[in-house]
Formats: structure tokens, sequence, C-alpha cells
């Protein structure tokens, strides 16, 4: 028996104490599989609730979309949100496809409006109207042309759709407050 060494086969145990610890294993390929099969099943039921929430709706058009901003932003006066409120009370928007794009003066005022896309969205089903999605495209300078303030800054608009009014406010040396 020279050369040959023996091998000692610990045979299995078949109680076990605190101290031994069990492993669980999972094979990643059949729950990775799973986890795909599911999302798959979601996706489908989520774009079917979609496509039933439009059916039925009316397209939106420019005057119908500002009539329903107004609206919400009363709504929001009521909740006591009034600084975005009074930016739905005459927004300045285009509508093109069930896509409302508002021109915005700052980023602060872009952030809230996406913040309230889900509620608005859903306002707007309420209303019978598809509204796609809002987009929101901050530009300054048109909205301190569109929305005027102080009397000199209307004084200055209504100056460049009638320049007759300058030769007034000169010859009669009027004085616009601002």
């Amino acid at each position: 028996m020279e050369g040959e060494t023996a091998e000692t086969v610990a045979a299995p145990k078949t109680s076990f104490k605190k101290e031994d610890e069990v492993i669980a294993t999972v094979k990643l390929g059949g729950l990775r599989s799973g986890v795909h099969r599911s999302r798959a099943t979601t996706q489908k039921v989520v774009k079917k609730e979609e496509q039933l929430a439009t059916d039925g709706l009316k397209e939106l058009t420019l005057e119908a979309a500002t009539d329903l901003f107004k609206a919400y932003g009363a709504e929001l006066i009521a909740q006591k949100r009034s600084s975005l409120a009074a930016f739905f009370s005459d927004p300045l928007i285009t509508v093109a496809s069930g896509v409302v794009t508002f021109t915005v003066g700052s980023k602060l005022v872009a952030d809230g409006i996406d913040e309230e896309t889900r509620k608005i969205r859903q306002y707007f089903s309420k209303a019978s109207y598809t509204l796609e999605a809002i987009e929101c495209r901050v530009n300054a300078k048109e909205v301190s042309e569109y929305k005027v303030f102080t009397p000199k800054e209307q004084f200055d608009v209504m100056a460049k759709e009638f320049p007759i009014l300058k030769e007034f406010e000169e010859r009669f040396n009027l004085e616009i407050d601002g």
C-alpha cells in the first residue's frame, strides 16, 4: 500500500447548529428573464391606458388652452399658490398638435410649470381636451414685451405701434410716471 494515500470524506451533516450558516443561491439568468417579462407586460398595459385616456378627447386650440389655464390659475389661487397662478392668468403660449409651449421669463417659472405638468394634464383631460405635452421656453425679452407692468412701459409699447404718441408727448411736455 505504498504510494497510496487515503482520502477521508466527511459525512454530510444531518443537524445544524446556530454557528452554521445557510447560504441560498439563486440563478441570475432565471431572475433576469423573469424581470424582463414583467417589464414588457407593464409597458404594454401603460400604453393601452394612455390610449384609452386620449380616446374621445377634443383637439386643443389656443383659445381653449388659454381659457383652461386661466381656470387652472383660479384653482391655484384657491390653494394659496398665487405665484404660479399669476403666470397662468395671462400665459404667453402657442399650441401645436396637442403640445403647449410656454414662453416664460425665468428658469424658476419654467421649473414650476414642469412640476405642475402632471396635474395640468389631468385637468385638461377632465375638461375633455387632449394635452400631449407641455414645453417651456425661457425668453425674458419676449415676455417683457408681452407683459407690460408700469405706465412708462405701457406708453413705450403703445408708442411703438403709434409713433404719433411720441410727438404728442414732446409737444405737450407730457411726463409718464414710471
